[in-house]
């Protein structure tokens, strides 16, 4: 079965000005919207939206006034060369650009890609992923 694991840390803070008040912020670590490789239930290898993967914790989500995640992903149609493996146990990810849509249907207001999968499709992955987002 194909499964994606978030951990959704909510942090309350209180804001000085207006003590009556709370900010909601959802602390999100690593996303990877795919498959379990090699086999996947979708013919082609994902589903048609991301929200399949994201139902579950979406209703925390929700409840949060900020989300802000990292996206352990590129996000790219087609096109754009995956790097060379530098260790037996390197995966590349790419996600479909349509995704970023529904990451922020489910409440993500910021999505972080400064990390080791950022350049998993060069230079033309990482504009892709930008740019959707």
């Amino acid at each position: 079965m194909d499964r994606l694991l978030i951990i959704v840390i909510c942090v309350i803070c209180s804001v000085p000005s207006f003590p009556k008040q709370s900010l909601y912020i959802g602390l999100v670590g690593d996303i990877m919207l795919g498959r379990r490789y090699p086999i996947s239930k979708y013919k082609n290898g994902l589903s048609p939206s991301a929200t399949v993967y994201l139902a579950e914790v979406a209703p925390f989500l929700k409840k949060n006034d900020l989300n802000i995640g990292n996206l352990e992903s590129t996000l790219l149609d087609r096109g754009g060369k995956m790097l060379k493996s530098i260790s037996a146990n390197h995966y590349s990810f790419k996600t479909p650009t349509r995704y970023a849509k529904d990451l922020r249907n489910v409440g993500f207001n910021v999505l972080t890609i400064a990390n080791n999968h950022t350049m998993d499709f060069g230079q033309r992955g990482r504009r892709s992923t930008a740019n959707a987002l």
